[in-house]
């Protein structure tokens, strides 16, 4: 556990942990590690994990007037498909002993928890907000326009909402024009309503829990921005998240995309030795490209290789079939016949009971009490009729 803290440079929380032990197939005498024995090892330690601080105004609306707002698209719901929902919001970090502050601002894929864009600077206006969009688009375009084909393949109506607050830099005149250009769907929270984007609340709690303090000793802007950048790297593809399915966001979305669990080795292979999603994707588009080129010369020359050709003669062909028609009409005559005389034994079978019936009700009750007794129904031959009844049971 000491060794995850100081590789990470802080301290995890119990499922984190969990997660962290289970990729490194870590066990305590054979038996795996579960959450309340790392609480008990956590505590025996001393580990305090690096967790946020409940906002105690969360949720507390100061104006909500109907009319305001009547774009929130999401609703909540965020985790729809990857790529679907994408999170933003702005964060203010201080540094140098909290005398100076500088800004960031970050995309995510609500439902992979991937941090797909981001930019840090000293001022809080739009072009923040569009680098940290033009980040996202130059890294994620193609995944998010993967996500639109999926969408409409699937017979859904291809969109990609893009949430956030009622900030002045999200609702401007310039950004909301590159989002249109794009094709993308604004939504904006409620105002006052924090919830309404409670996965990057969540996720700006969370790693100022641990960056906090850590950042407060930058001395410069600069330095600032290093840190940032190496927790984002660090968060995208190394630190495994317990919802995740235990692994990083990175990991997750192949997982999600290509249905594969993203491992080290698979039944020997190294994952090295695989060819990426990409160039397997390039692959597969040449070969329908070759297919298509094949189709279209032989179009062209009014010749297809895919056609049938049948051998047999026609006459042959039918003869064949008359053979297996007779066949089957012998079969279900068969069928007809023993099921004929199924049907009259039964109905001898049906007589006979009436036979019995009439009996019993003109027997003496010392009759009626030795046929409780299965071997006196032999002494009558009235009923007779059970010894035939074995194949209908």
């Amino acid at each position: 556990m000491i060794d995850i803290v100081k590789t990470f440079g802080f301290v995890p929380g119990r499922r984190t942990f969990c997660a962290l032990f289970t990729r490194m197939h870590f066990n305590i005498n054979g038996q795996p590690v579960g959450e309340k024995k790392v609480t008990r090892l956590m505590q025996e330690l001393n580990l305090f994990p690096n967790l946020r601080h409940k906002d105690a105004y969360k949720g507390q609306a100061t104006y909500n007037h109907p009319y305001y707002n009547v774009n929130d698209y999401v609703k909540r719901y965020f985790r729809q498909d990857p790529r679907k929902v994408i999170l933003t919001d702005i964060t203010y970090i201080s540094y140098n002993g909290n005398k100076n502050i500088s800004y960031l601002c970050v995309f995510k894929d609500a439902f992979t928890n991937e941090i797909l864009g981001w930019h840090i600077s000293k001022r809080m206006d739009v072009t923040l907000v569009e680098r940290a969009y033009c980040m996202m688009m130059d890294l994620h375009e193609k995944e998010i326009e993967k996500a639109c084909k999926y969408m409409k393949e699937n017979g859904k109506k291809p969109y990609v909402y893009i949430h956030s607050d009622n900030g002045s830099q999200y609702l401007s005149t310039e950004f909301r024009e590159i989002l249109e250009d794009d094709g993308f769907i604004q939504s904006v929270s409620r105002r006052g309503n924090s919830l309404d984007n409670a996965p990057m609340e969540s996720f700006f709690g969370r790693m100022k829990s641990i960056l906090n303090e850590l950042v407060e000793k930058c001395p410069n802007f600069d330095t600032v921005e290093t840190m940032i950048k190496n927790f984002m790297e660090q968060y995208n593809t190394v630190i495994p998240q317990y919802d995740l399915a235990g692994q990083t966001p990175e990991e997750y979305y192949r997982y999600i995309t290509e249905g594969i669990y993203q491992t080290d080795v698979y039944f020997g292979v190294s994952a090295k030795e695989l060819i990426t999603q990409e160039e397997l994707e390039s692959r597969r588009e040449q070969a329908r490209a070759e297919r298509a080129r094949r189709r279209s010369k032989q179009n062209e020359s009014g010749e297809s290789s895919y056609e049938y050709k049948s051998e047999q003669h026609p006459f042959k062909v039918v003869q064949k079939d008359q053979k297996v028609i007779l066949a089957r009409i012998n079969k279900l005559q068969r069928l007809i016949d023993e099921n004929t005389k199924e049907v009259e034994k039964l109905d001898t079978l049906l007589a006979d009971t009436n036979t019995a019936l009439k009996f019993l009700t003109k027997a003496s009750d010392s009759v009626i009490k030795s046929l409780y007794y299965p071997r006196n129904w032999q002494n009558y031959p009235e009923l007779s009729y059970v010894n035939r009844t074995g194949a209908i049971y």
